[in-house]
């Protein structure tokens, strides 16, 4: 199994944004249906966008803490296993995911950026922030993940 790139966490101002390249692959599966959109992948540094709706509450009409975990995990996951392309890809699974709410979230939109804080060679920490439309920080939580093999490898 080839070795994940051990860049540098700040090295984004060389690097290809790949969102567009990567987004068909996540438009489906759980990342569709909570609607989550991929807007800039780069080097340790991931962002999500998310529109909210009637799905994402509770039963007292506030946006579900899943939700804003699913983001946290999500945008971690993603700022963990940047590569310029599909076939340098590396999965990766949480194993561990701290959270912490903030605030109940103001408008309709959601944004969430997660960054590669460091790690080993197949154990990396990430940290991800989650603000309302006004900018309010409304969540933020730490996650450990496990890297897997390239995706083209399996």
């Amino acid at each position: 199994m080839s070795e994940p790139s051990n860049q540098t966490m700040d090295s984004t101002a060389d690097a290809k944004d790949v969102a567009d390249l990567f987004r068909p692959r996540f438009d489906r599966r759980f990342i569709k249906a909570m609607g989550i959109r991929l807007e800039r992948w780069l080097p340790g540094l991931c962002e999500l966008s998310l529109a909210l709706d009637e799905r994402h509450l509770n039963n007292v009409g506030v946006v579900h803490g899943g939700v804003l975990v699913a983001l946290i995990d999500t945008a971690c996951s993603l700022a963990a296993t940047y590569a310029p392309s599909l076939e340098e890809r590396h999965g990766a699974v949480s194993i561990g995911l701290t959270s912490q709410f903030l605030a109940s979230p103001k408008g309709r939109a959601l944004r969430a950026v997660g960054r590669r804080k460091g790690g080993g060679r197949r154990l990396w920490v990430c940290h991800a922030e989650v603000q309302d439309e006004d900018g309010t920080l409304v969540a933020y939580g730490d996650v450990t993940l496990k890297i897997l093999a390239p995706k083209a490898a399996r």
